[in-house]
């Protein structure tokens, strides 16, 4: 059988810019919009997460803060400068994702104290931070350090990531 013989086969022509058909640019819109309502509905839910088990463990976080002299003033300065920051373009979500480490890096002692202080164990605060998030189909959990319940990739010095490992097929 030769192409002009068989009934579904179609002359495929491409079209100017501009002249596409409205309802595939209808379609096209409408799944833009849908995909934003589900990513910040997605969005809210974890949020909603995340405040449950700030909601949790603030009480004793702010009287073992007090009790180890945490300057509180000092951290919530640095994230409000870290939250001011415009990240519009890739450039400055790199910024923004450095300067958020590095504020890490220098509160990053007072932070394992104060929760050594507060009694709240860092691996078990990892593994409740983990389960508010939606894992991606495309990667796996890491949990912290690679501690408790295996599948975790194994300790390094100064890891306490608490981010996805891709994996390629």
């Amino acid at each position: 059988m030769t192409p002009q013989d068989d009934p579904g086969t179609e002359e495929i022509r491409p079209v100017p810019p501009g002249q596409e058909e409205a309802s595939l640019q209808d379609s096209l819109r409408q799944a833009d919009e849908q995909q934003r309502k589900d990513g910040k509905a997605r969005l809210d839910k974890e949020l909603k997460a995340l405040e449950r088990v700030q909601a949790k463990h603030a009480a004793k976080a702010e009287k073992a803060a007090a009790k180890a002299g945490v300057d509180r003033d000092a951290l919530q300065a640095d994230l409000e400068a870290l939250r001011g920051l415009p990240v519009t373009t890739e450039e400055e979500a790199r910024e923004a994702e450095r300067r958020g480490a590095a504020i890490a890096e220098q509160h990053r002692p007072s932070r394992d104290d104060l929760l050594a202080a507060a009694g709240i164990d860092a691996d078990d605060l990892a593994e409740e931070l983990m389960a508010t998030v939606q894992v991606p189909e495309h990667a796996r959990a890491v949990g912290r350090r690679g501690a408790k319940g295996g599948g975790g990739r194994p300790a390094t010095a100064g890891d306490d990531s608490l981010g996805w490992v891709m994996e390629v097929e």
